[in-house]
């Protein structure tokens, strides 16, 4: 009953960190099972579950996420495609966390091609913005991303003090 509560928070926490990450957790439950018959080691067996659970969720957030997300009004912003619109941290994207209505992410992309031309090599880089799916589905710990409407931007300094490239007489 103990390892049933702990799965069962488990699939809590990544669904409220990631949205989907609880799914695919119980889509692997048949791996998992295939894994339990096999490995006998303990701690082999834990780690080709952590394993498999990780490449799931990566294949998934990369393949079915992007597309199904779609259906729901949203598109995941650049990741690497885009040189002056960026994640600031790269787990933004990893935890799903950068999902934007189609309008939105025009409206983004317009403002980093902006800032290019006003400041060559200005990179904005984005934080949080929402999950792929569900409209009122909270963003921990941004409540009002849950729409697919909101965005993060992270703050630029223009000052040497701060390791930006921006010319101090600009």
């Amino acid at each position: 009953m103990l390892k049933f509560a702990g799965f069962v928070i488990l699939i809590f926490i990544l669904t409220t960190l990631t949205q989907t990450g609880g799914l695919i957790l119980l889509c692997c439950i048949p791996l998992f099972r295939r894994v339990d018959r096999h490995v006998k080691d303990d701690i082999k067996r834990k780690a080709l579950k952590l394993s498999l659970f990780i490449a799931a969720y990566l294949l998934a957030s990369v393949t079915i996420l992007p597309l199904s997300a779609r259906q729901f009004g949203r598109v995941p912003l650049p990741v690497f495609s885009n040189d002056q619109l960026r994640p600031l941290n790269i787990f933004t994207c990893v935890l799903n966390r950068h999902y934007v209505s189609p309008r939105l992410l025009r409206a983004t992309e317009s403002v980093a091609e902006e800032l290019e031309k006003l400041q060559p090599g200005t990179v904005l880089s984005y934080l949080d913005a929402g999950f792929p799916f569900i409209n009122g589905f909270p963003l921990l710990p941004h409540l009002s991303h849950d729409d697919g409407e909101k965005l993060d931007i992270a703050l630029m300094y223009a000052n040497s003090l701060t390791n930006d490239p921006t010319p101090n007489d600009a």
